[in-house]
């Protein structure tokens, strides 16, 4: 059975273009049993993935895309932390960037 584990939202300006709720819908629609949402840098719209796949049942995988700068420029890793929606294990674990940079501009420092 195929799940996507690497979905991205209209909320990854560029990235996505459908909202949450059109990606559990289709989702559903194919009998996925679980799909993950991994937004660019934030869980910009883990709040609406994780109603909109509670309402379907669906499994609601959440985590980010995170935009990685230092030595040798930029790059991306994608990461998953938690239980899921909710967050049981304390939040969704996407530290970095801050005042003074826009959102989805503050990468994170790879060291």
């Amino acid at each position: 059975m195929y799940i996507e584990l690497h979905a991205s939202s209209a909320f990854s300006f560029l990235d996505g273009a459908s909202l949450p709720e059109a990606l559990v819908d289709r989702a559903a629609a194919l009998g996925y049993s679980a799909l993950a949402l991994l937004d660019r840098d934030g869980v910009y719209g883990a709040p609406r993935f994780h109603l909109a796949a509670k309402r379907v049942g669906l499994k609601a995988i959440i985590g980010a895309e995170l935009t990685l700068s230092g030595r040798g420029g930029r790059g991306g890793g994608a990461g998953v932390r938690g239980g899921g929606a909710g967050h049981p294990r304390g939040g969704p674990g996407v530290v970095g960037g801050g005042p003074g940079h826009p959102r989805g501009g503050a990468p994170l420092d790879r060291g």
